[in-house]
């Protein structure tokens, strides 16, 4: 019998931690709250330490060789403690390189990391609820975790 599939409200229901994608693939993004929204944003466009100008002229007049240094070509996750703002404590944005499986372990071992006791996953608009719950089931079930798909974030929207 296959299990049925429950949309839960994830503004009503409190947890420890969200668990979303970059805006690019989330209709959920714009909704969390706009100081949070604004920050995740500042942090993922955040690009590393730049020098300033005046170094780099500096360097170049005393034909100093400055190290290069290349970001990692996949983003670290970005924790944003939320407390008082939704209702969870804490939401991290985890990168998404189509590979569902790949990405709800890589968010259960966040979970694990940050000891939080029930998760909510918001799903990238390219993964089914239904495939979340199923991989998750089948590899994570101890961790309590509730999914909300792309699609409902639409219903939520005002």
């Amino acid at each position: 019998m296959a299990e049925k599939i429950i949309s839960i409200d994830p503004f009503a229901n409190p947890c420890g931690l969200w668990v979303l994608p970059p805006p690019r693939l989330s209709a959920w993004f714009p909704l969390v709250d706009w100081y949070l929204n604004w920050q995740m944003s500042k942090g993922i466009a955040y690009s590393g330490i730049h020098l300033p100008n005046e170094v780099l002229r500096l360097a170049e007049d005393y034909e100093v060789e400055l190290p290069v240094i290349k970001p990692t070509h996949q983003p670290a996750p970005l924790l944003v403690l939320a407390k008082g703002r939704l209702p969870t404590d804490k939401c991290v944005v985890l990168d998404f390189l189509d590979d569902e499986k790949q990405w709800l372990k890589h968010a259960h071992e966040i979970s694990l990391n940050l000891d939080v006791k029930n998760v909510h996953v918001f799903l990238p608009n390219k993964v089914a609820k239904e495939q979340a719950i199923k991989i998750w089931g089948a590899s994570f079930a101890k961790r309590e975790c509730r999914f909300s798909s792309d699609t409902e974030a639409k219903g939520n929207q005002q």
